[in-house]
């Protein structure tokens, strides 16, 4: 019975890490391949605003 739990415990913890790496994974990709949409800068100059639109495989 309790190899039977660690193995659900084992992958528990794979599906965990998976789902882990693919949500950090798009949010990478969201914005890696971002197309900028509008800059706006500052009256002084001290700043500048850059607006992207994310790139997303699926809508």
């Amino acid at each position: 019975m309790t190899r039977l739990i660690k193995g659900a415990a084992v992958a528990v913890m794979c599906v965990i890490s998976v789902l882990r790496f693919l949500f950090f994974a798009s949010l990478w990709w969201e914005k890696a391949f971002a197309t900028a949409v509008r800059t706006t800068i500052s009256p002084g100059g001290c700043y500048r605003l850059v607006e992207y639109e994310p790139f997303w495989i699926m809508p």
